[in-house]
């Protein structure tokens, strides 16, 4: 007899399609007039409840907050609610005419697939237990009937439609055990993410789909090709070891107490088949050692292309998951604030108020100074957010906008901002130099 389940939200996996964006991001670093933030408030009130999450979509504010209540606001200085739904949780999938906001039943089975300006029900899988929206797809796990250990669960991908408005049409459907959790995907790496599920972004905004999802569940890790369906392989996963996938590599990362400190091994794998491209062993410092406690379990592997963060002779290096090689070795002042694989943010630990913005590929580098000493940082597609105590300055290309006051991020995008202050106040600001 099967029981009532809980749907959970798949990270947005970060890959390419970041990268094919941000390319213009440096360009929020050049030198440009800073505007004050309250030139491009639209609305600012006060919610019953305390702001969770939020997101952009289809001209429309859609926020989450405290008490099971996702609701979406006009983005225009009316601020005029559009429609309320209890929900655990949201997801955006699509964009432009084609995007649509993803709840969770309150029921605790499925999800419903809604239009952001209405609210109304596109439509419903009353079966899935775990939901991943993208640009271009909706990919879900359906086990309607869990029996015994034999039975299977159902991958399956709904595109979104070439002509705007139409039905979003499954385009394949595989068999995998039942997952035991959401993909194994690496996460950006920001200080002060305000995300309560710590592996993705500030933002909800969808981003292109991966190549392959790793998916744990209960037999093995999974990996599915996203193109076609198809199940490439099973992968078991040594103890005490961290996989995440990125790309087409699988990293696996171990860490034991040897010799008095933390020893690491990593290592990565090719997605199609079982070949290992690069190890290096007891030669990285991923700084989880707690002499207390011995060694904690590596996490330090995020950025859509894998990236991973250690240290050598005491600066920041950043590795690739591809080969291996450096990507980025900081100088001996600098501390990382934020980075998504192209765009390094690092603060000057001398002097916490000088920023450092770098673009990994063409090896270009921007200073910066800072209204003062930064708190957060997160980099989203191109635009940055970097917060203090009583500040918070929001960066996109060809402009700077500065906020004084207890600001925090809910999401940052070109488009429009959204902001949350103490006592459950929210602002959206139209971040945009378009008209």
């Amino acid at each position: 007899m099967s029981t009532p389940r809980s749907v959970t939200l798949l990270a947005l996996v970060l890959t390419v399609a970041l990268f094919g964006v941000v390319v213009a991001m440096p360009g929020a670093f050049e030198r440009s007039d800073a505007s004050s933030g309250g030139e491009g408030i639209q609305w600012r009130k006060r919610l019953p409840s305390a702001l969770l999450d939020g997101a952009y979509v289809g001209g429309v504010v859609v926020l989450r907050r405290e008490g099971g209540i996702v609701e979406a606001f006009t983005a225009d200085r009316a601020g005029r609610r559009l429609w309320a739904r209890e929900a655990d949780w949201f997801g955006v999938a699509g964009y432009d005419e084609d995007a649509v906001v993803v709840v969770d039943k309150v029921d605790g089975s499925g999800f419903d697939v809604l239009d952001p300006a209405s609210g109304s029900v596109r439509w419903t899988e009353p079966d899935a237990d775990v939901v991943g929206t993208y640009w271009d797809s909706i990919v879900s796990v359906q086990c309607p009937r869990m029996e015994d250990a034999t039975d299977r669960c159902d991958l399956t991908r709904r595109r979104r439609p070439e002509q705007p408005g139409a039905a979003w049409v499954e385009s394949w459907r595989t068999p995998i055990p039942p997952p035991i959790g959401p993909p194994l995907a690496p996460r950006p790496f920001s200080t002060g993410s305000l995300n309560p599920l710590g592996w993705q972004s500030l933002t909800k905004e969808p981003q292109a789909e991966p190549r392959f999802l790793a998916i744990e569940t209960t037999a093995a890790v999974s990996l599915v090709d996203v193109a076609t369906g198809r199940l490439v392989r099973d992968v078991g996963v040594p103890e005490a070891t961290r996989v995440v996938a990125a790309e087409d590599r699988l990293l696996y990362t171990a860490v034991a107490w040897r010799d008095g400190r933390c020893g690491y091994d990593v290592w990565a794998q090719e997605v199609a088949r079982p070949r290992e491209t690069w190890r290096k062993s007891d030669e990285l410092d991923l700084g989880t050692a707690e002499p207390q406690w011995g060694c904690r379990d590596p996490d330090t592997v995020f950025g859509g292309y894998g990236i991973i963060r250690s240290r050598w002779q005491g600066r920041e290096l950043l590795l690739s998951a591809t080969d291996g090689s450096t990507m980025w070795l900081g100088d001996p002042h600098d501390e990382l604030l934020a980075t998504d694989g192209r765009v390094v943010l690092a603060v000057d630990s001398a002097d916490r108020r000088k920023i450092k913005t770098v673009d990994v590929p063409r090896r270009q580098i921007w200073e910066n100074r800072l209204p003062g000493e930064p708190r957060m940082a997160a980099l989203e597609p191109n635009a940055a957010v970097i917060g203090g105590d009583d500040w918070l300055q929001i960066r996109i290309p060809g402009s700077v906008w500065d906020f004084e006051g207890s600001y925090s991020p809910v999401f940052v995008s070109m488009s429009g901002s959204l902001l949350s202050e103490p006592d459950d106040y929210v602002t959206f600001v139209r971040t945009s130099t378009a008209p």
